[in-house]
């Protein structure tokens, strides 16, 4: 049996120009070309976290379980505004993330998401696991900050369907 090799297909990307608090992608294909997605920011922040909103759902139907490589326990999140994959602990520089987006053309299940965020200060590299209680099919995420703060000018945020 020969598997199809994925490969990441751009859907968008965005630099920011601006320091920003939030970015939209819209228009995520549902079709049977897009059954995951990833999203990958590389950039700079100040006190912060990365967190994700789904088809600009704002309740309380996000979950997330971290593991951190500078703390023996785990911190978790439930019932939250949003996906959140570092609870506890915040962006102090230069950082990247990803973001795997599990089944986001389903409208028959919750979204699984697997996340990862790398501190380029300190080299510290937390890794998530969240749902969206949602069935759902995705067809926009909002890329925003759990305070408010900005992210710096030149951050990078892009959005890949996985095909194949």
């Amino acid at each position: 049996i020969k598997m199809a090799t994925p490969t990441y297909e751009l859907i968008h990307t965005e630099t920011v120009a601006t320091a920003t608090s939030s970015v939209n992608f819209t228009s995520i294909p549902t079709d049977s070309s897009c059954r995951d997605f990833i999203i990958v920011i590389d950039g700079t922040a100040t006190s912060l976290r990365p967190v994700l909103q789904f088809n600009g759902d704002t309740g309380s139907n996000y979950s997330a379980v971290m593991l951190s490589d500078d703390s023996p326990t785990y911190s978790a999140t439930s019932s939250g505004t949003y996906l959140d994959p570092i609870p506890g602990y915040a962006i102090t520089s230069r950082f990247s993330a990803t973001y795997q987006v599990l089944g986001s053309n389903s409208a028959d299940k919750h979204k699984g998401v697997l996340m990862r965020v790398n501190q380029h200060v300190g080299d510290h590299v937390h890794m998530s696991s969240g749902r969206w209680a949602s069935n759902a099919q995705i067809v926009s995420v909002k890329v925003l900050t759990n305070n408010g703060n900005n992210y710096g000018v030149g951050t990078i945020i892009s959005i890949y369907k996985i095909a194949g």
